[in-house]
């Protein structure tokens, strides 16, 4: 009978490049180890392998605590946390921390562990905001090992946990709700769809999520009023609370025309139910607003303003171009050279060209590049449309209601925000008035300015040009 080999008797097993282990051992748990080392040298994996059986060993001895790594611990949340509404958020973020924590011991993770991952972040454009969501699952983990998590001998994951320092909010993007004329340039570049879908939340102040997930079988019918309601389930509400959703006559001749178009869903998009509104269409569509709001703004003097795109062998160029009455010209180029340029800052791959829609996805990203680079250049005050974001037809239709003087407790209950008297039965009478409310957008005079929504202090900047101060009101 031949004998086995060195590196099988070891308890080491090679799958792909790296050595698993898969050893028999009186004082694992379960009498048991099967876990990667990590590793595609031999010896280095045999060192893993020394060091696994001296730690279970001390722990089934002596009652020392095992040093988890963080890559367990995450692995551990996420199996527990399949049932969570934002449970691949989560395994985003742990997907971006990994390379910098995964290999460390829990004990050995706190604020300078993630420095750097901090100063990556930010290098590659993120805001405070976003690195506060990795650093908040972070924390949320190290608190569920140190009190809650348990092995098998009884003790916690970790003895102690550290706090951990969140970055200032101090550059979060400003709300940005829309003026009527702003609201026509942007729906008028929208495909159908998600033009009726930014209709239907610009009138009711859903999320994005909510409309997306907006479903047939959360309709109620209100005879007596003559019309319905939607009662979404608090599984996929941010505040975790059941979700009134009350139809003004905009809205509710939308539920009208959507209906009996799909089984399930509201709003689709050839049959298939929209994971977001935020998607490319809407990218390009603020884009092209934006260009709509320059030429209609009444301090552009421009003979003409044209965006173009052209192709010199491998390489994308887009022009924007004003041509001023005297002759001057105010001009941005992006070329695709810039685009992957940013994309090596972020440490991502070069943008593929290997494929003809390859090409059409680069033209899509420079334009828009380009067009943004010139307003924020010449024409500041529209910056912040040119980026409009999708939340900010919520923040839209919570002015609106403001400015119709809709009283605090009513708003609380349109825009689906916590409160605490808020509750699933409600009258006829509520139900009545709060249908009311809604509709009193539609009916209360609006200026087209961006004063119906922010306070602008405008100070003279080069020629012609304003820059925008705003406070939030």
């Amino acid at each position: 009978m031949g004998r086995k080999s060195t590196q099988k008797q070891s308890g080491l097993v090679k799958r792909g490049d790296i050595w698993h282990i898969d050893k028999r051992y009186k004082h694992a748990p379960g009498g048991r180890i099967r876990e990667s080392t990590g590793e595609s040298d031999f010896n280095k994996a045999q060192d893993v392998l020394i060091f696994k059986l001296e730690e279970c060993r001390k722990a089934s001895l002596f009652g020392v605590r095992r040093d988890y790594t963080f890559r367990e611990a995450a692995t551990k949340y996420l199996l527990k946390n399949q049932d969570k509404s934002r449970i691949k958020d989560s395994a985003y973020h742990l997907k971006l921390l990994d390379p910098y924590i995964g290999n460390l011991p829990l004990k050995l993770i706190f604020d300078e562990s993630l420095e750097q991952f901090v100063k990556d972040r930010k290098q590659a454009g993120c805001k405070n905001k976003t690195i506060n969501l990795s650093l908040g699952i972070v924390r949320q983990i190290i608190n569920l090992a140190a009190y809650k998590w348990h092995d098998e001998y009884g003790k916690t994951w970790l003895e102690k946990a550290p706090t951990f320092e969140m970055q200032d909010n101090d550059d979060a993007r400003e709300p940005y709700p829309l003026s009527n004329d702003e609201q026509k340039w942007l729906f008028s570049c929208l495909p159908d769809h998600l033009q009726t879908m930014a209709l239907f939340k610009v009138n009711t102040g859903l999320r994005d999520k909510e409309v997306c997930n907006l479903s047939w079988d959360y309709e109620i019918d209100v005879p007596e009023l003559n019309t319905s309601v939607f009662l979404l389930p608090k599984g996929f509400i941010k505040n975790k609370e059941d979700r009134l959703i009350v139809l003004n006559k905009t809205a509710k001749a939308i539920i009208n025309k959507m209906r009996d178009q799909h089984e399930h869903y509201v709003f689709h998009y050839r049959g298939k139910k929209l994971s977001q509104m935020n998607n490319s269409a809407w990218k390009s569509a603020r884009i092209d607003a934006a260009i709509i709001a320059v030429k209609n703004d009444k301090k552009c003097n421009y003979q003409s303003l044209d965006v173009t795109v052209d192709r010199i062998d491998q390489k994308v160029i887009a022009t924007v171009k004003g041509l001023n009455k005297d002759g001057t010209n105010d001009s941005v180029v992006y070329t695709s050279d810039d685009y992957n340029e940013e994309r090596e800052k972020k440490g991502l791959p070069p943008a593929s060209k290997s494929k003809r829609s390859d090409y059409h996805a680069i033209r899509v990203v420079v334009k828009r590049e380009a067009v943004r680079r010139f307003i924020d250049a010449f024409w500041p005050l529209h910056s912040m449309f040119c980026n409009v974001r999708v939340h900010d037809l919520k923040h839209t239709f919570g002015r609106r209601l403001r400015s119709a003087c809709i009283s605090n407790e009513d708003r609380k209950i349109l825009l689906g925000h916590t409160n605490d008297d808020i509750t699933t039965h409600y009258s006829e009478v509520e139900l009545e008035s709060l249908i009311k409310s809604a509709n009193a957008i539609n009916t209360t005079k609006r200026g087209n300015g961006p004063t119906l929504t922010i306070l602008k202090n405008r100070v003279k900047h080069g020629k012609g040009v304003h820059k925008t101060s705003t406070l939030g009101l």
